[in-house]
């Protein structure tokens, strides 16, 4: 048994049309909000300086003795690297096998269906590092806060006291909050 399928002219054209500009849309999957992408990357490749002396007598006014050209190091956590390296792999067979249904429910829509996958990665890589910054890593959690960032966070922040867990990235929620995704239009 064999089935014929006739594809005219016009059809064709607008299935070239439609793989043209479905081509042209990328998922965009990051940090969000500017202000915290500055933190984002800190947070991601950490940082190490030495203590100034204006840092020392801001502190020392503070009640925190830091000695001036002491060391502060903030260990990379590396969330977004980790979980991109993770499940990159697993979204993108989710994202094809729910573009093959798709393809297969409405064969010729495969514009839909292609901005339906790309759609399908970045919702699943926002929850995805969403997910890693609340369990706090991908596998084995990242360095617990020291005690000096604990007494600093507890002494104040713009001014004001504030709590201070020891459970890093998760202070304000301002960074879980800023990771999404867009789709955007390549120019090629």
């Amino acid at each position: 048994m064999s089935v014929r399928l006739h594809i005219d002219n016009k059809l064709m054209k607008q299935f070239e049309k439609a793989i043209k500009e479905v081509s042209k849309i990328k998922v965009v999957l990051g940090v969000m909000d500017k202000d915290v992408a500055e933190y984002a990357s800190f947070v991601e490749y950490g940082w190490a300086q030495r203590v100034t002396q204006r840092q020392h007598n801001f502190f020392f006014n503070q009640g925190i003795d830091l000695k001036v050209n002491s060391l502060l190091i903030n260990p990379p956590r590396p969330f977004f690297r980790d979980t991109i390296n993770k499940y990159l792999g697993l979204w993108c067979k989710v994202g094809i096998y729910n573009y093959k249904a798709e393809v297969k429910s409405d064969p010729l829509n495969i514009g839909n269906a292609s901005f339906k996958y790309l759609e399908s990665i970045g919702r699943l890589g926002k929850n995805g590092l969403q997910a890693t910054i609340g369990s706090g890593g991908v596998e084995f959690g990242y360095p617990q806060r020291s005690n000096l960032t604990i007494t600093i966070m507890s002494t104040f922040r713009h001014g004001k006291p504030i709590g201070g867990g020891t459970k890093p990235l998760e202070d304000t929620g301002r960074l879980f909050n800023s990771i999404n995704f867009e789709m955007a239009t390549e120019n090629k």
